[in-house]
């Protein structure tokens, strides 16, 4: 599972946990973006990794962020990479439904469809509008769609509402280095 992360939160833990013992996975790997290129820029990746961290303590969970490490931005040179690294590896990408709706607009993305099983996790009230003719192999995560997004956890973080859906460890971490513009009640 790739992304911001911008914050982790019991979405993606949900989410993971689920695909994991539905696929059958070994590991699951949060591959932490150091940017993406369809998305304003996020906290600094330092940042984001220790929270995704401190949400993802699981075992066979890995928080990377191995693209920094790899110097690839886009998601296709992130996967070529790691399949030269664990060439006997099957790889799954496990998107949200937003991703998948843009999914076409990512770099090389006809060829990533032939690198990894794509699988798509709907959390909202579109599900199955991502679909089309392009993504007819992709897999649907089958599970309770939840109502939490990075998205909106910033933005009432930034306005001192409440929220939930955030592990205490990572709202502790973001009112400790002053995050989002937090204000506390």
């Amino acid at each position: 599972m790739g992304g911001s992360f911008d914050p982790a939160h019991g979405g993606h833990l949900y989410v993971s946990d689920v695909a994991r013992r539905l696929l059958k996975l070994d590991a699951v790997w949060w591959l932490v973006s150091p940017g993406n290129p369809l998305k304003p820029q996020p906290e600094s990746l330092e940042v984001r990794l220790n929270r995704a961290r401190l949400v993802a303590r699981r075992p066979r969970f890995c928080v990377t962020g191995i693209e920094k490490q790899l110097g690839t931005r886009y998601t296709i040179d992130t996967v070529r990479e790691l399949r030269l690294e664990y060439p006997q590896a099957q790889w799954f990408l496990i998107v949200g439904a937003d991703q998948a709706r843009r999914f076409q607009t990512w770099h090389e993305w006809e060829e990533l469809l032939c690198l990894v099983h794509l699988v798509v996790a709907e959390r909202d009230a579109q599900a199955g509008q991502w679909q089309n003719s392009a993504l007819i192999q992709a897999l649907r995560l089958p599970f309770e769609p939840i109502d939490i997004s990075a998205t909106a956890i910033r933005s009432r973080l930034a306005q001192g509402l409440p929220i939930s859906g955030l592990d205490p460890k990572v709202t502790d971490y973001i009112r400790q280095h002053q995050l989002y513009t937090f204000k506390s009640t």
